[in-house]
């Protein structure tokens, strides 16, 4: 028989023979330079610095994720903190107090003389000043703030002050006002200008109560008149635009002068002057800045046409003195209350014409004229009593009416289309809308 060499008897010693030595023939001159030298410090190694957790993390069974939510919220709250840091630095909180604004609130009186805020959008009002026995509320030029007049038992009044909101209420006379007259909003809202029966220009600080500073005296002018003795005041740029740093006015010593002058009790310069204009005129009234500064509307009486007024338009320096349309060049036409429209556009006032045989006169709603042209047209609803108080919305877009028929109705006229909305109050005094941020 054949005999079969078997292969896995000599396995074994193949195995043996192909293994690799488990110590190379050199390990000895290895092990005997390596010990004489000296080992390396482990804070050499960039590794040893590194927490072992942070190694093995990647292997977790499962991702842990608290730490990278912890990021994600405190970059989340940095972005925030800077957005309102960059919100307040490049973005006004509150509007510019000239040209036009956003519509906020309308503030009205009730009928004992609490203070009330309207939505004119939503209809729905709020009492926002409790108090009874207050008068001529008006909202602040860049709308944060109330001023109001608070009658006395001694009927003499106070000056007050609140948020527009009616909170933090303050009474910043420390001496009651026997008859106020023109009383306005400085343009940056800390102080509020006011002339007396007198006719005394004064100032009063806004934050605090104290005595006012007699602009009169530092000014070194007469008798001064402001507006309409009293009469839509709110409406008017006595302040000069875009600064508002000198503000306008009417002296009566020797002549009705139209006037500006800084609060400083600097600059005093004459615009109009009945002896050397070469207009003609016996009085001026109602004198205000258009919207930009560069112009000025102002109330003209003329010596053979008493009791009837007419506007004229001049520069800010007193030159190119002109009627405002044409009717202000008509003598049976009585003009008046003219207020400029936020851009400066146009100019809305009211007007009555007289009968040429003296025995009437023809009422009309307030008429709005196109300063460029000249071309004028009435908006709203005829009042033979004339008007409670009427404004320019804060947008320009709008007439807020209150007639003087006795309605006490509140009315919303669309300047361009006519459209007429009542809002859902009833009022005997003057209102006023919140300019807001656009």
């Amino acid at each position: 028989m054949t005999e079969f060499d078997r292969f896995e008897l000599r396995l074994p010693a193949l195995l043996d023979d192909l293994a690799i030595a488990q110590m190379p023939e050199y390990a000895d001159d290895l092990l005997a330079r390596t010990a004489a030298t000296r080992q390396r410090p482990g804070w050499t190694f960039l590794e040893r610095w590194i927490p072992m957790s942070a190694l093995t993390q990647r292997f977790a069974a499962s991702p842990r994720l608290a730490w990278r939510l912890g990021v994600a919220l405190a970059l989340l709250v940095a972005a925030a903190i800077i957005g309102v840091i960059a919100a307040g630095t490049f973005a006004p909180h509150r509007p510019a107090p000239f040209g036009p604004a956003s519509n906020g609130q309308i503030v009205f009186l009730d009928g004992s003389g609490r203070i009330l805020a309207g939505d004119p959008v939503t209809g729905k009002s709020t009492v926002i000043v409790k108090a009874p026995g207050n008068s001529r509320v008006t909202y602040s030029l860049d709308g944060s703030r109330l001023a109001f007049l608070r009658k006395g038992n001694a009927g003499e009044f106070d000056l007050m002050i609140s948020d527009a909101d009616g909170s933090h209420e303050r009474r910043i006379t420390s001496t009651p006002i026997a008859a106020p007259k023109f009383m306005a909003w400085s343009p940056r809202s800390d102080g509020i200008v006011m002339t007396d029966s007198a006719g005394t220009l004064l100032l009063f600080d806004a934050t605090k109560a104290a005595e006012p500073t007699s602009l009169s005296q530092k000014l070194g002018v007469g008798p001064v008149a402001i507006g309409y003795d009293g009469f839509q005041d709110r409406t008017l740029n006595a302040f000069r635009p875009p600064s508002g740093d000198q503000l306008l006015f009417v002296t009566h010593d020797g002549g009705a002068r139209l006037q500006t002058a800084r609060l400083d009790g600097s600059g005093v310069q004459t615009l109009l002057d009945p002896k050397t204009s070469g207009l003609g005129y016996s009085n001026l009234k109602g004198a205000q800045w258009s919207p930009d500064g560069s112009r000025i509307v102002v109330q003209v009486e003329f010596p053979l046409q008493s009791e009837r007024w007419h506007l004229y338009v001049l520069d800010a320096d007193g030159r190119n003195v002109h009627p405002l349309g044409s009717l202000s060049t008509d003598p049976l036409v009585d003009e008046g209350i003219a207020t400029w429209s936020p851009n400066g556009t146009r100019i809305g006032f009211q007007y009555w014409t007289n009968h040429a045989d003296g025995a009437g006169q023809d009422f009309h709603p307030v008429a709005v004229v196109d300063v460029a042209s000249g071309h004028y047209r009435d908006v709203g609803r005829t009042s033979p009593n004339g008007m409670v108080s009427w404004e320019w919305s804060p947008d320009g877009l709008s007439i807020l009416q209150v007639p003087g028929d006795g309605s006490g109705e509140v009315l919303i006229i669309n300047v361009d289309t006519g459209k007429m909305t009542t809002a859902p109050w009833t009022v005997a005094e003057p209102i006023n809308w919140q300019r807001t941020l656009p």
